[in-house]
């Protein structure tokens, strides 16, 4: 939940701000990734957005929604749940479903000279 909560959060404050739509997505992106990995450093983990599941996808569709609805004119404080609600299904969806961005395989090496 607070994945969605901090891109959305992020994207809005970026909007206030004045930046353009481009970048209140990535800071909006940025922000409740960069929250999630504060929390596992200072949990001593590895950060959950380097070790598994979708991370910035569903932050950067959470974002998307609430920049394109008011990029659209609207203030409807609808979207800002829509958007946070959007990246919730869509973590909890990779998640349940076992969805994952590609990764090498542990055979795999570097092949590029030094």
């Amino acid at each position: 939940m607070g994945l969605g909560l901090f891109s959305v959060t992020g994207a809005t404050k970026a909007l206030q701000f004045g930046l353009g739509p481009v970048q209140a997505i990535l800071l909006g992106v940025i922000t409740g990734v960069g929250g999630s990995m504060l929390r596992d450093v200072l949990l001593r983990q590895i950060p959950t957005v380097l070790r598994e599941g979708l991370y910035a996808i569903p932050a950067l569709l959470g974002a998307t929604v609430l920049v394109v609805a008011q990029h659209a004119g609207s203030t409807n404080p609808v979207f800002p749940v829509l958007g946070a609600g959007v990246c919730i299904v869509a973590r909890l969806s990779s998640w349940r479903y076992g969805i994952n961005m590609p990764t090498a395989l542990p055979g795999e090496q570097d092949t590029r000279p030094r």
